[in-house]
């Protein structure tokens, strides 16, 4: 089935699904997964998302390997970011600065090191090792790997 040019109708979406349908060999999961290319191929051809939704239901997408990869890196990233702004938030509150290299250490780090480096903000109220006889925790440290906040010189 034509799903560019002139094809790009939702016709051709339900005859498509409909062929995917039809294939007895396929798996539930390779007909998800070509249930969710079809999805994007006649999304970015600006066939319109309430007629998607007519010809495929959400449930057969989820089960889409394709599907699940794009979702959990979109999660990922979004904890990623959520993790990153609490960061700022927190130095911003107790007046830890976020100096240029410290932020590029935030937006370099991994999720658990930020995890780590948010309890160490909520607990000590400042960033480590910027306070006298303040040793980062053995966790905290080894997370970070050969980085100066983990041996505790401060980035200023």
């Amino acid at each position: 089935m034509a799903l560019i040019g002139d094809g790009a109708t939702a016709e051709a979406v339900e005859a498509t699904r409909e062929a995917i349908d039809a294939r007895a060999e396929l798996t539930p999961g390779q007909r998800a997964d070509q249930l969710a290319v079809l999805w994007f191929v006649a999304e970015a051809e600006a066939v319109a998302v309430t007629l998607l939704k007519q010809y495929i239901r959400r449930e057969e997408l989820m089960r889409s390997v394709l599907y699940q990869e794009i979702f959990g890196e979109g999660e990922a990233r979004g904890r990623l970011a959520e993790a990153r702004v609490a960061i700022a938030d927190l130095c911003e509150a107790f007046g830890a600065a976020l100096t240029p290299e410290r932020e590029a250490w935030v937006q370099s780090a991994e999720l658990l090191q930020l995890h780590d480096l948010r309890a160490h903000l909520k607990r000590e109220r400042n960033w480590p090792g910027t306070h006298p006889g303040l040793k980062p925790i053995a966790l905290f440290a080894a997370r970070m790997g050969d980085n100066p906040i983990a041996r505790g010189v401060p980035l200023r």
